[in-house]
C-alpha cells in the first residue's frame, strides 16, 4: 500500500522469495522510503 500496486515483475520476485527472505523483507520494508529501495533489495537477493 505504501507505494501503490507493484508491477507484475516485482510481485513475481517477492512471491519467489524463501520464507527466510520474506522475514528479512518484512523487517527491511520498515526502513524503505521508496519502491526503488525494494527493487534494489530484491536484486541483492539473487
Amino acid at each position: 500500500r505504501r507505494y501503490g500496486p507493484l508491477p507484475a515483475e516485482l510481485t513475481a520476485q517477492v512471491q519467489a522469495l524463501t520464507a527466510t527472505q520474506m522475514l528479512d523483507l518484512a523487517d527491511a520494508l520498515l526502513d524503505f522510503t521508496s519502491r526503488e529501495e525494494l527493487t534494489q533489495w530484491l536484486e541483492q537477493q539473487n
